[in-house]
């Protein structure tokens, strides 16, 4: 199991932004595709610390940190530019 979690990871990482483009692209606004993105995101982290040092793992972090930083970023500058209460 430890050796595939890696792979796991990415796949739950992009089921989860994919729920963001289906959101966004069908102006779906629903609770429950938020609630599956975070689900998913924090599954993937899991399954990427649990997961056998090798490539996949690698590859993971990476992914899973700059999604983080794309997240956070996003939010950051949207509270910079909110310019009504």
């Amino acid at each position: 199991m430890r050796k595939f979690s890696g792979i796991v990871s990415i796949l739950f990482l992009l089921f989860g932004v994919s729920t963001i483009y289906l959101a966004l692209s069908f102006n779906l606004v629903l609770a429950h595709l938020y609630q599956i993105l975070l689900v998913s995101y924090l599954l993937s982290w899991i399954f990427a610390l649990y997961s056998k040092k090798s490539i996949w793992k690698t590859l993971s972090i990476i992914a899973l940190v700059l999604v983080s930083f794309v997240i956070i970023g996003f939010f950051l500058i949207m509270t910079l530019l909110w310019n009504k209460p």
